[in-house]
């Protein structure tokens, strides 16, 4: 951890280096990082800009972990509004990050929820469907990215979200087996099952009639 001084002092000369060479895209990546959470609206400004550079140099996913970044910024809020009960709001922050950047998982997520909030499910699944869509596009096309550790990794998690949701999406609508296949893909990608799966699966067993698979499901947790 930097003191404050050294973080201020730290600011400063990146403006500096910005001022200097417009187009430095390493210093105003660091300065985005550095303010975003006290200045959002220069922060994301700043991240936006640093992508199209990368962008512009062929760095493609360099250009996109900076949009994702000033994007998570509003779903951040998104979450803390929609907890809180106020949809209109995470909606609008949801829809804010959209705009940033359009291949944004967990904003897409917030939106689904509202939709699960409202019993509108199709609408639901739709997002969630694009949501993963999106992740697994982000992961090199592939459900599963050897190495990598599911929910422990942060930057997982949205992905798990989204799967998680139209696990809950399917079984609303009674499409059960599709539910049950969605929740087994997420213990494989997360055997610690830190989303509690285990007793969703359980619960659909148990609704369609394979009341001895649920018990073992049960007898395990």
């Amino acid at each position: 951890m930097f003191s404050r001084d050294a973080r201020e002092e730290g600011i400063r000369h990146l403006e500096k280096a910005i001022k200097h060479k417009p187009d430095f895209a390493e210093a105003m990546e660091f300065l985005s990082t550095m303010i975003i959470d006290e200045n959002p609206v220069r922060g994301s400004r700043l991240a936006r800009k640093a992508a199209s550079l990368y962008r512009a140099s062929g760095n493609a996913e360099k250009a996109r972990e900076m949009l994702n970044m000033a994007a998570m910024h509003y779903v951040y809020d998104g979450w803390e509004f929609l907890e809180a009960g106020d949809r209109v709001t995470a909606k609008k922050k949801a829809k804010r990050a959209l705009d940033i950047y359009p291949h944004c998982v967990d904003a897409r997520n917030i939106l689904a929820t509202i939709h699960m909030d409202r019993f509108e499910f199709a609408e639901a699944e739709s997002l969630y469907r694009e949501a993963i869509r999106d992740a697994v596009a982000q992961q090199g096309g592939k459900i599963e990215v050897e190495g990598v550790i599911y929910w422990g990794d942060i930057d997982t998690r949205p992905y798990m979200r989204s799967r998680h949701g139209l696990g809950l999406c399917y079984m609303h609508l009674g499409r059960f087996k599709e539910a049950l296949a969605e929740f087994k893909t997420m213990l494989e990608l997360n055997p610690d099952d830190n989303q509690g799966v285990r007793f969703l699966i359980a619960d659909i067993y148990h609704y369609l009639g394979e009341r001895k698979n649920a018990e073992k499901k049960l007898q395990k947790i």
